[in-house]
């Protein structure tokens, strides 16, 4: 989320900025990027609207602020919120922007966490190839496999027998 807000606050020149994630539809953990005091009641209403909001972006202007707030994740189950404010009103295709930046960080947000799913997966399915299921103890293919590569990594010497 952070790396989502610092491209979108130098994209649209943003006075004041904060990335928030959510748990249980709230905001929780907040960090704010660029901080403006005069210009955090906008955000804070900036990320209500968006909560109370199916949108994937919303606008709100208050005290000479303007700020665009965009969600991370799906509209049911958002995992963050960027907000973006400053001065002057935001156009459409910076809105648009905004909320095209953070689709993206989701897609590649549930990237990551296939990633990390597939490696579990195939560690589970690595385990299983070389150990018993009932015991839990290594099996033949283990140790075979730990031999080769015993064998392999000592040099090539002439063994005699007599």
């Amino acid at each position: 989320m952070e790396i989502v807000a610092r491209a979108a606050a130098e994209t649209l020149e943003g006075e004041a900025v904060r990335a928030a994630a959510l748990r249980d539809g709230r905001v929780g953990r907040s960090v704010a990027l660029r901080r403006v005091p005069a210009g955090e009641p906008v955000l804070d209403a900036a990320e209500a609207a968006l909560l109370a909001d199916v949108a994937a972006c919303v606008t709100v202007a208050r005290g000479g602020w303007h700020a665009v707030a965009a969600r991370i994740g799906p509209a049911g189950e958002p995992e963050g919120t960027v907000a973006i404010a400053r001065t002057s009103p935001f156009s459409a295709e910076e809105r648009d922007l905004l909320a095209y930046l953070c689709e993206q960080a989701n897609v590649s947000a549930g990237n990551v966490a296939r990633h990390a799913a597939l490696q579990q997966a195939e560690a589970h399915m690595r385990h299983r190839a070389f150990h018993d299921p009932l015991t839990g103890l290594a099996n033949r293919a283990l140790f075979a496999e730990r031999v080769d590569r015993a064998v392999a990594r000592q040099p090539h010497t002439a063994w005699c027998w007599r």
